[in-house]
């Protein structure tokens, strides 16, 4: 009985260890996804920008 019980406690530890790896990367995921939006966000606006630019600079004619 006594063998049965430490097994579940090691389980029990292993459980937890893993539960605070996968919260941690969780927290991670959430900070590359933001990173990642913000990087988007950014580019659409210089995308936005660059067309901006192109319209208000009309292209030199050579007549």
């Amino acid at each position: 009985m006594e063998g049965s019980q430490l097994e579940v406690l090691e389980i029990t530890k292993e459980k937890m260890e893993l539960m605070g790896q996968l919260e941690e990367k969780k927290g991670n995921l959430q900070k590359l996804q933001q990173e990642i939006q913000q990087l988007e966000n950014k580019i659409k606006e210089l995308e936005r920008q660059e067309i901006q630019s192109q319209i208000e600079i009309p292209p030199k004619s050579n007549h």
